[in-house]
């Protein structure tokens, strides 16, 4: 799935950029090429807010269902599958050796996944759009590099796991693939790699 952005005709044509010094036009005319652009970019997110809810969205942001669990491509499915691979791996590491080490791989899932619930909790909607005020207001162009320039995936997956987080895997694929940023492996034991985020 691809998210949709703003069309390029709205970039190119829209809002008061590609007007003459004198655009002739009446005050209402006016205001509405200057609101042109603000509106395209609320609409914009509202659409982005739609489609991370749709059942593909998960897959748009590269989110992978943990190994060894089924689930669907609705972001809250994957996140309750992070969540019982959490209560699994509670459950089960007592028993090992290096129970210290998997205490900390624990906890980081469970920051990880809190802080993913909390990006996505109560977003419904993005209302209004750019009106003239007493209050400096930012340009046609600045609303659209600003929108243009915003990398939601990846901001999504930073918050997921930040820098410093440990990721390992029955898999020597670099998590970079699936995750975007820059990781290192740190280890490869008994079947099991180990990678840390580094940026």
């Amino acid at each position: 799935m691809a998210f949709t952005k703003i069309s390029e005709d709205i970039i190119e044509n829209g809002g008061v950029t590609p007007l003459p010094d004198s655009p002739q036009l009446q005050p209402a005319a006016l205001k509405a090429k200057f609101d042109e652009k603000g509106q395209a970019a609320c609409l914009g997110v509202n659409n982005l807010i739609d489609e991370m809810g749709a059942n593909t969205a998960a897959a748009g942001l590269g989110a992978k269902s943990p190994t060894g669990f089924s689930a669907s491509s609705f972001i809250q499915a994957i996140i309750d599958a992070m969540a019982v691979e959490v209560n699994l791996n509670k459950a089960s590491r007592h028993q090992h050796v290096n129970k210290e080490t998997l205490d900390g791989i624990t906890s980081e899932l469970l920051t990880a996944y809190n802080r993913l619930v909390t990006l996505l909790t109560n977003i419904t909607t993005v209302a209004g759009h750019i009106e003239n005020s007493e209050d400096e207001i930012p340009t046609s162009r600045a609303v659209y590099q600003y929108i243009e320039g915003y990398d939601f995936a990846s901001k999504l997956m930073l918050q997921v796991y930040p820098v410093g987080s440990v990721y390992y895997s029955q898999l020597s694929t670099n998590p970079q693939t699936y995750f975007g940023g820059e990781w290192e492996r740190i280890s490869t034991e008994g079947g099991i790699y180990g990678f840390a985020r580094t940026a």
